[in-house]
């Protein structure tokens, strides 16, 4: 019975590792498929590259493949297609497991990666349990795992490569480069990462030889050689991508780095000298160096803005999440400066610092990407590396509490997650639909019921963004497959995207469409047509898709006759968790998201 126990106490770490893997599985699946209840468009690209590549071994315009190790448009990145065909394949006929699962899966692994790190650095194995901990709960990871964005795979991957790196010393270290070589091609802003990752890791290689002083810089060279091949790997792949950028369809987003779009930094500099007094300082003071500096240093320190990390608030880009909670818990931050404080520690001091070097260059992608910061995808590597800090901050206030003070602060720190998980099961699942995203759910639902009715009548869909919102159908509907991908595949390379009698284009709505189309459904609001007046088809009757969160009308569909034979409300009311719309009969589907337009 003893040595059972020694032997489980010698293997904690591993024993705490395979108990979080699961728990991690399991509190990431649960109601995956209704909460959030929708993938977002861009996501759904890379699905149905995924589902096109398994049918052809190519896209659906029948030119692109990811070995090319080129992206099939400037807004997308070359591999998540690859990464998610396991997954595409596992879950064909569930869209939403599809998408999601590859993202759970590494949601579940990455506490244990960033436990890893922590032990490669600390040797230390309840401070990396406690790591294991915050990470396996943090806000923000766990709902990270339960989307479906490409910057996660980026994320996981470079903390693989990481983890290998300080893990190993021989050749062994080697194997880092296959990871770090695959989240180099995960996310178009990460890519800007990998060198400095690197360089910081080589360096803190290198200050193992430090306190030794009769080895020379040259033999402390030839001692990390398999280091350096890491760094020289990081080099050249970059430099690669950067002298193949022009010639590929991702070099379009040159021109949204901030110091690349003169015309932008010029229009920048007119503004700020329109509005100052005439004065011979002016060239000095106001010209494009000083306005590119003041605009990458604003978005720097914003990138760790602490009311947006750990007390929540909107972000442009954050739609889809939790936006009344930070990234972070509020009694984090207590953690966070009592994790630093370890600097002061001669043991633990090198480690810290390849930690705060690797979290201060983090905020790069957003520091040079024009426009808005996009914290939660560009400046990612915030969250995993702070979290590392938290768990050393936990230990050491383990250490020097009493056990009784320490217990308190566990309990605090219980209570202090709790509004979050509730705000994300019960309030998020209504404020998340406030984009389009859901509704575009919803239609593709709608479309596949009346499909499966042998509903023939020609139908258009009028959106203003046609070849997002037909792969959208494609994908939650099944509809691309063997049978279908060869007629699917020859209509989008003429750019007509219509499946049987559906179809979808960017047209504003006019009395011969709706006259033509029997069957007709228009997004309420679509940017193209603001000058034109509908107000001639107000009187005409039809139903609406409304918003779940105040009502408006999201889409409008005209000649409907599936919903319209059920008794409909004439307002949205939903209070119950009925996401998850396959499982919903065609009474219940109606009556919870159409209303009677009046």
């Amino acid at each position: 019975m003893k040595m059972r126990l020694n032997s489980l106490k010698q293997h904690s770490l591993l024993v705490f590792s395979l108990v979080f893997f699961v728990v991690g599985i399991v509190i990431r699946s649960w109601s995956i498929s209704s909460i959030p209840a929708f993938v977002v468009s861009d996501e759904i690209q890379y699905i149905s590259e995924a589902r096109s590549l398994i049918l052809s071994g190519h896209d659906l315009t029948g030119v692109w493949t990811p070995w090319s190790l080129t992206s099939s448009h400037g807004w997308y990145a070359e591999l998540p297609g690859v990464i998610l065909m396991p997954a595409v394949i596992l879950f064909w006929n569930q869209p939403m497991l599809a998408a999601k699962a590859t993202h759970i899966f590494m949601g579940a692994i990455i506490p244990l990666l960033l436990a890893g790190i922590a032990y490669s650095l600390f040797k230390n194995k309840q401070l990396s349990i406690w790591v294991l901990l915050v990470a396996c709960f943090n806000p923000w990871f766990f709902q990270f795992s339960r989307l479906a964005f490409e910057s996660y795979f980026s994320v996981f991957f470079y903390l693989v490569g990481i983890f290998l790196y300080l893990r190993f010393t021989d050749w062994k270290k080697l194997l880092a480069i296959l990871p770090f070589f695959i989240g180099f091609f995960q996310y178009q802003g990460h890519k800007l990462l990998l060198l400095p990752f690197i360089a910081i890791l080589f360096v803190y290689s290198l200050t193992a030889y430090w306190p030794y002083k009769k080895i020379s810089f040259i033999k402390t060279i030839v001692l990390e050689k398999y280091s350096l091949v890491v760094l020289l790997f990081a080099i050249l792949l970059t430099a690669l991508f950067i002298l193949r950028l022009p010639s590929q369809a991702a070099g379009t987003r040159i021109t949204q780095m901030t110091f690349m779009n003169q015309s932008a930094l010029a229009s920048q500099v007119n503004v700020e000298r329109r509005l100052s007094l005439s004065n011979s300082f002016e060239p000095l003071f106001v010209n494009k160096a000083t306005v590119l500096f003041d605009d990458m240093i604003s978005k720097y320190f914003g990138s760790f803005n602490l009311v947006y990390l750990f007390s929540g608030g909107a972000n442009a880009s954050d739609s889809w999440a939790v936006t009344s909670h930070g990234k972070f818990f509020a009694l984090d931050i207590v953690l966070f400066i009592f994790g630093i404080a370890m600097i002061s520690v001669k043991k633990y001091r090198s480690g810290v610092l390849l930690i705060l070097f690797l979290l201060l260059v983090s905020p790069l992608p957003a520091v040079v990407a024009q426009g808005q910061i996009w914290a939660t995808f560009r400046t990612a590597f915030i969250i995993p590396f702070s979290l590392i800090i938290i768990g050393l901050g936990m230990w050491w206030f383990q250490n020097i509490m009493s056990k009784k003070m320490f217990v308190v602060f566990l309990g605090l720190y219980v209570l202090a997650m709790l509004p979050f998980y509730y705000d994300y099961f019960y309030r998020y699942p209504i404020y998340s639909t406030s984009d389009v995203y859901f509704y575009n759910r919803v239609v593709a639902n709608y479309l596949k019921r009346i499909d499966g009715q042998s509903d023939t009548r020609k139908t258009l869909f009028l959106s203003d963004e046609k070849r997002h919102l037909y792969i959208t159908l494609l994908f939650y509907n099944g509809w691309l497959n063997t049978d279908s991908y060869p007629s699917i595949s020859d209509t989008t390379q003429k750019g007509v995207y219509r499946y049987k009698n559906i179809e979808v284009r960017e047209n504003c709505l006019d009395e011969k469409l709706l006259s033509e189309h029997p069957l007709l459904l228009s997004q309420r609001h679509m940017g193209y047509c603001a000058d034109t007046d509908d107000s001639s088809f107000e009187g005409v009757n039809r139903l609406t898709i409304p918003s779940l969160v105040d009502s408006g009308e999201v889409i409008k569909i005209y000649g409907d006759t599936f919903c319209s034979q059920y008794q409909l409300n004439t307002f949205s009311a939903v209070k119950e968790n009925s996401f998850n719309l396959e499982s919903l009969s065609d009474e219940e589907f109606c009556q919870t998201f159409f209303i009677q337009y009046k």
